[in-house]
């Protein structure tokens, strides 16, 4: 297990030990021919595609004095003709750079088997430069195995390292007592620690941490021209009592009870399951002092409240497992899962492939032992609702649903993948997609980690975008499988990949309120923060923990997240498998919030994972104590006590 693990971590860094990118056969020739006017016949390379070493691309140099360096260039003057020779793996985009001066000789390029020749000089004392892209010349599918030597090490050492982590791990757990005090006030009392924390950042961040989104909803409410492209659930029942009062302070205020609640709830959950109350107390300060969590608190994104929702959602499930189900014999856990499920559903809107999942999932476990009215209940609150909300009472309602162009941003994005592979080969395609954007700007504008520049593009044409995109996109998809692969987890590189990608750090939080253009500057929106000290602090421990890729990996990057929640899981399932199979259902749905923005995301922003910062080390300490579980439970998870149902095993 932990050599499949490591190879998994090393993939995730990534340390590939193939290459999705196309083979190329590179010859690069400096011929000695020259101009009448030149005044020699060198030739200066000063730019290699990313990812090809110089110096083993000089080595290959068939005349000893053909090629040499010269700073970050290489250089050719004399010996010549001599050939540098490359074969392996680059990018589609890539480029080799030339310098045009009045000293230039000839070159000759030779690709894949096509060559090009060009003369360099140019006798323009300034000089030029002739870039010539890999595009230009045919391409070869493959794969290089290159780093099978560095990938196979780094795996085994990652492994060797995550045995001897599970070793000590067998030494931390201890079995507790089940606790003797209530549910409701465990929770409240696990809460406090994320209140004090909570609270002095929105003393540091008063009123609110407010984006253009965030401005776009407060204006809504001022106005009544409401739109449900933010959802309207989040803009009435976080934005609306603030408006109420006068102030976004007030819903930040309530958010961060509600978020404060919700990790006392999973504390109270996770102490139910057999965890000490030291270790219970340790994460009940441990989460809130995360930066990802803390720092997001007084936010007024969707995605706050649609954590907390998932919290809850992830703590009535946990219940349900350490009960067998017996918990849902309560009409008030009844109640209060249906609610879950329609604000897990309403708040973003992948939460309806999560809330629907569930229903789903628990249908599946419990079959045979739950009434019709959980049923009802749970796909009415969790499908149906929330289907006829946005479907037809808002609409009903004057509320402008998710504009035209909004309804075909994921598959333009997939087109955009399409474009800068040529693989749109049909001309009717073709045509409706230079109607909308001139072929070549796609291109240029395209970006796999994110769709804005491409939506946003100068010229584009919002009026020709729409859900009708969707077919040519599915077409290209099943036509060109491995190009729609590759597009989708570049995009949703966030959940797996490790490295950071570029501007990674850009898109996490506000930390301030943005600076409305007119009209939304009538709003007097501005950063008043109650502590000046704290708010200077806060942006210190933003800038510390996104300063390097270490402590960015550690605090800022989800995938490290969902790595350790895979790990712990793989260590329980060694030694308890009973207890992994509980805590495997109890992963649901932060697992399924990931799997849901899969098809639906178009951006590397970070706040579509907050979920597993707030759910996630609770998790994971469960389930390492859960490994601990003596043989007399069992098998199961924790040990009975008043008042529940023989558990799940």
């Amino acid at each position: 297990m932990c050599l499949v693990l490591g190879f998994v971590a090393v993939l995730a860094w990534p340390i590939l030990p193939w290459s999705s990118s196309n083979l190329y056969d590179i010859a690069i020739t400096a011929t000695g021919d020259r101009d009448a006017r030149s005044k020699g016949s060198e030739v200066w390379l000063t730019g290699l595609p990313e990812g090809m070493d110089a110096d083993a691309f000089l080595k290959s140099a068939t005349m000893p004095l053909g090629w040499e360096r010269r700073g970050d260039a290489l250089f050719s003057y004399r010996d010549q003709p001599s050939t540098l020779r490359f074969h392996g793996a680059l990018a589609r985009d890539a480029a080799f750079t030339f310098v045009r001066q009045g000293w230039s000789g000839g070159v000759t390029i030779e690709i894949n088997g096509a060559a090009r020749t060009e003369n360099l000089f140019d006798p323009d004392p300034a000089g030029k430069v002739l870039v010539v892209g890999l595009r230009e010349f045919p391409q070869r599918a493959g794969a290089s195995t290159t780093h099978w030597t560095k990938f196979t090490v780094s795996g085994l050492l990652v492994a060797a390292a995550l045995l001897l982590i599970f070793r000590l791990l067998d030494g931390l757990s201890v079995r507790s007592p089940l606790p003797e005090s209530g549910y409701v006030l465990d929770a409240v009392r696990y809460a406090l620690p994320s209140v004090a924390i909570f609270m002095l950042v929105l003393l540091g961040t008063w009123p609110a941490q407010m984006s253009p989104d965030s401005i776009s909803q407060w204006w809504q409410l001022h106005t009544g021209d409401f739109s449900n492209h933010h959802p309207l659930v989040h803009t009435f029942f976080i934005g609306g009592p603030g408006y109420l009062l006068g102030s976004p302070g007030w819903s930040m205020a309530m958010q961060i009870l509600l978020l404060a609640l919700a990790s006392g709830t999973m504390a109270a959950e996770a102490r139910r399951w057999g965890l000490s109350r030291r270790a219970t107390w340790s994460l009940a300060v441990l989460v809130p002092a995360l930066p990802a969590v803390h720092l997001l608190s007084t936010t007024f994104w969707k995605d706050v409240p649609y954590a907390i929702a998932v919290a809850a959602l992830t703590a009535m499930l946990m219940a349900m497992l350490r009960t067998n189900g017996g918990v849902v014999r309560r009409a008030s856990f009844i109640g209060a899962l249906a609610l879950t499920l329609f604000l897990v559903a309403t708040l973003r809107h992948n939460g309806l492939l999560v809330s629907a999942g569930v229903v789903v999932l628990v249908a599946v476990i419990w079959r045979r032992r739950l009434r019709l009215r959980f049923y009802a209940a749970g796909l009415a609150a969790g499908v149906a609702l929330p289907v006829a909300l946005t479907t037809f009472i808002l609409p009903a309602l004057g509320v402008v649903t998710v504009s035209r162009p909004y309804g075909g941003i994921i598959p333009l994005h997939l087109l955009g993948a399409m474009v800068a592979e040529d693989a749109v080969t049909e001309p009717d395609v073709s045509l409706r997609l230079d109607s909308i954007l001139p072929i070549a700007d796609w291109r240029a504008h395209y970006d796999c980690l994110s769709v804005v520049p491409l939506f946003w593009a100068q010229g584009i044409n919002h009026d020709r975008i729409d859900s009708s995109l969707l077919g040519p996109a599915l077409n290209a998809a099943v036509a060109f499988p491995g190009i729609a692969a590759r597009h989708l987890l570049c995009v949703n590189s966030m959940g797996w990949r490790l490295s950071p990608t570029k501007d990674a750090q850009y898109s996490l939080t506000p930390l301030g309120v943005w600076q409305a253009p007119a009209p939304f500057d009538s709003l007097g929106l501005v950063e008043a923060p109650v502590t000046p000290a704290i708010n200077h602090a806060l942006k210190w421990e933003f800038a510390t923990t996104t300063s390097g890729v270490v402590p960015f990996v550690m605090f800022w990057r989800p995938a490290f997240m969902l790595l350790l929640l895979a790990g712990s899981l793989a260590y329980v399932s060694i030694r308890n498998p009973a207890a992994a199979a509980c805590l495997a259902i109890a992963c649901a749905p932060t697992v399924l919030n990931v799997l849901s923005l899969v098809p639906v995301n178009g951006s590397q922003d970070f706040r579509y994972y907050l979920p597993i910062y707030l759910i996630g080390p609770y998790l994971m300490v469960a389930m390492i104590n859960a490994a601990r579980c003596s043989s007399s439970t069992g098998g199961a998870p924790f040990a009975e006590s008043r008042g529940t149902v023989r558990p799940l095993s």
